[in-house]
């Protein structure tokens, strides 16, 4: 009820009792209708000042539909915010997705996963990783949800710099494994298909601390 007003709702889209589609709760006889009031309905509380590692904890146990989210999935749906709508621009980045060999942004935002590694690692340096590394992606997320405009600034700037440069430096090769070559291929070859995660953490933390100059 909203200012005096009553609304109400049909039933739709039931395969099972399928009958009763279209149907308001007011037509329903008087045995559902007693069904539905008598029902019990669970509710979890999930308050703001909980711990974010606990809340994680939460959305992973309740995560059990048909499509389960994976971590960064779930950060999305946790950390909102101007932190998270910077992760999700700078993913969006064409440099960027040219390095990952992606012309679009991954459905399952394993992209935006990348930047939260960079940007992790760029502003606590390595020196300050504690595993696991859920833990400290997560951390960062919680850290920066009230981040400020001069402080998106410079991560932009710098993460977009850093792109530049590594594709500058190893175009569509960035963050892929060089295999050693054999008799038959003495000069090997690159692992195209896959990003490896140690290699991308190394080549952006460490081009990050450089200019184009330089």
């Amino acid at each position: 009820m909203l200012s005096g007003q009553v609304y109400e709702f049909k039933l739709r889209g039931l395969s099972v009792l399928s009958e009763l589609n279209g149907k308001y709760f007011k037509d329903l006889d008087k045995e559902k209708q007693r069904k539905i009031e008598d029902a019990t309905l669970r509710v979890i509380e999930i308050r703001k000042e909980l711990h974010s590692d606990v809340k994680f904890e939460i959305f992973e146990r309740l995560n059990v539909g048909a499509v389960k989210l994976n971590d960064q999935e779930l950060r999305n749906c946790i950390y909102r915010g101007k932190y998270n709508d910077l992760i999700k621009e700078l993913a969006e980045d064409r440099d960027f997705l040219f390095l990952l060999g992606l012309k679009e942004p991954h459905k399952r935002m394993y992209d935006r996963e990348l930047v939260l590694h960079f940007l992790a690692f760029y502003n606590q340096t390595y020196l300050k990783y504690k595993p696991p590394m859920k833990q400290f992606l997560n951390r960062e997320m919680e850290n920066n949800r009230n981040i400020s405009e001069e402080k998106i600034k410079e991560l932009r700037r710098a993460f977009k710099e850093t792109v530049s440069m590594v594709k500058s430096v190893f175009g569509d090769k960035a963050f892929r494994r060089l295999i050693p070559g054999d008799e038959k291929d003495p000069n090997g070859r690159w692992e195209i298909r896959k990003i490896n995660i140690g290699l991308f953490e190394i080549i952006m933390f460490g081009f990050s601390r450089y200019t184009k100059i330089k």
